[in-house]
């Protein structure tokens, strides 16, 4: 509530899990009130959320406070710089209340972060999955690249709809972004096995060599990952997951097209 009141632009979200705000005879909120145009002069939206557990009587009493001088703002005064809820566990007491609250004070901080893959995915999912990372960066102040999960289904939904030099884009970008491991290495795998299938039943020169280079690729990166096991296990005191790129995974990623602006900036 300090930070809030004090440096409003600070945090994006603010989660206030049991707090005092009885103290000093309610001078959170009496704060709260007078430094109240400048939190909605703060361009952005901000995230409040309040709560109490059972048993918290001076606590409660101060949250709601709290809780009712914001419902008596005008909604349009809210929209877009405050949203806020008020939680009550009714299970919880001074000791747990923070915990639950902290967890889901993140769930309400993160709203909208993931995107809902779908089952089946398709080389058009990826473009909404653009138009969500753009939209997300907007909102949170920074991009997040797709997870391994996300590039390898979105490589293979391109692979398997012919569009082999996209697969080929997002396959690269996997391989620079992502360390050494088997998870990746089965990856590769599985793309490179979809997209030479892809290129032989279309007869497609282009498409086979792409192929090739993703085969490549999960070569080299699992010489690399072998290459990291064997240097931990003969100095146990290496970083778990430090290796060095292989010859072969070197001369794959010299193959591939230069890194592609897949997500516009934050700012």
């Amino acid at each position: 509530m300090h930070a809030l009141t004090t440096r409003p632009g600070l945090f994006q979200a603010h989660v206030l899990a049991s707090p005092s705000l009885w103290w000093d005879e309610g001078q959170p909120l009496k704060r709260l009130q007078a430094a109240w145009p400048q939190v909605l002069a703060v361009p952005g939206e901000r995230l409040l959320v309040l709560s109490s557990g059972r048993n918290e009587r001076a606590i409660t009493t101060s949250v709601d406070a709290v809780a009712d001088f914001l419902q008596r703002q005008p909604a349009a005064a809210l929209q877009g710089r405050l949203r806020w809820q008020r939680v009550q566990y009714a299970q919880d007491d001074h000791g747990t209340t923070p915990q639950a609250t902290w967890a889901d004070g993140l769930r309400l901080a993160f709203d909208g972060w993931p995107f809902d893959m779908p089952e089946r995915v398709t080389p058009a999912d990826y473009t909404a999955y653009l138009a969500h990372r753009h939209r997300r960066a907007q909102r949170y102040g920074a991009d997040v690249p797709p997870s391994l999960f996300e590039s390898t289904h979105f490589a293979l939904a391109h692979a398997e709809a012919g569009l082999t030099p996209q697969a080929l884009q997002l396959v690269c970008e996997l391989a620079r972004r992502h360390a050494p491991t088997p998870c990746v290495q089965g990856a590769l795998g599985r793309i490179g096995r979809a997209m030479a299938h892809s290129a032989q039943t279309r007869h497609d020169a282009q498409a086979a060599r792409d192929a090739k280079v993703v085969q490549l690729l999960a070569a080299g990166r699992a010489s690399a990952s072998s290459a990291a096991g064997q240097a931990t296990a003969t100095d146990p005191a290496a970083p778990a997951g430090a290796s060095t790129e292989s010859d072969s995974f070197r001369a794959a990623l010299a193959r591939c097209p230069s890194p592609a602006r897949t997500a516009p900036s934050a700012h």
